[in-house]
């Protein structure tokens, strides 16, 4: 029996050198050439670090700078927010105003045409009283502020010192009481005044000058109160009080209106 023959190693593959010199170039090489990528992978991994580095810090610096925006956005709103109320208080101020503006003028138009009414009103009564008694002595009559005033002296009304009127008196007063209906007065004030006592021999109570310019007032206020309205009318007598003259005694015998007029 034979023995059988030594089996030999594997032979390496064609592009590995078996040994010498060749080897060592070749291992030499490699190990160079994977020194290279060694360094180039590591030089490829550094600069990505430094990238990324680069992009967190720019990302952080933007993150800052994008806050810094967000607060100054919200500042700006804030102060949009603040001016949008402040002009919309100004225009509430200013529609306010206008409205008070307008009320005022509406207002002043509404008594420019009262005044205008009340004018036309105190002349047309005017002109009416004067036209009724311009032929009639002892009658006086003019305008005092918004009102017309008549003085009726004692002859016109009275005889002596009688304290309801005389016929001439009467139809004088029944004359006064058309004119009120046809121009009517919103206020009637009736005024009589009197002078010192009568002469002697009559009765004293008839005849004090108080109690005798009431009754005769009072004879003037009923017939307008009965022409037009009661409520409207007014009677002051003052007796002797407020004479017109220290002299003409005529004078302090009289009878004063004072018809404010009413506006159509």
């Amino acid at each position: 029996m034979t023995d059988a023959a030594p089996k030999r190693p594997p032979a390496p593959p064609i592009w590995m050198p078996t040994g010498g010199r060749g080897a060592l170039l070749f291992w030499g090489g490699l190990c160079a050439v994977l020194a290279a990528l060694l360094v180039w992978s590591y030089g490829g991994w550094v600069s990505q670090e430094k990238a990324a580095r680069l992009l967190r810090d720019q990302e952080q610096i933007l993150g800052a700078e994008n806050q810094q925006l967000r607060a100054q956005i919200d500042k700006l709103q804030g102060q949009l927010a603040q001016e949008g109320n402040l002009l919309k208080s100004r225009e509430q101020v200013l529609q306010a105003a206008t409205q008070t503006l307008q009320a005022v003028q509406a207002q002043t138009e509404q008594q420019g045409q009262q005044s205008a009414a009340a004018r036309q009103a105190q002349n047309d009564l005017h002109v009416a009283l004067t036209k009724a008694f311009v032929s009639q002595d002892g009658v006086t009559v003019w305008t005092e502020g918004d009102a017309v005033r008549v003085r009726i002296l004692d002859g016109a009304l009275f005889d002596s010192t009688d304290p309801g009127p005389n016929k001439q008196g009467a139809a004088f007063l029944h004359k006064l009481a058309e004119v009120a209906k046809e121009a009517p007065a919103a206020e009637i004030l009736v005024e009589s005044y009197m002078d010192t006592p009568p002469a002697k021999g009559k009765p004293a109570a008839m005849f004090n000058p108080w109690d005798l310019s009431l009754r005769r007032g009072n004879a003037v206020a009923r017939a307008l109160a009965e022409a037009t309205d009661p409520v409207r009318v007014s009677l002051r007598p003052y007796g002797a009080a407020k004479p017109l003259s220290a002299a003409d005694h005529g004078k302090n015998r009289r009878i004063e209106l004072t018809l404010h007029p009413l506006a159509k």
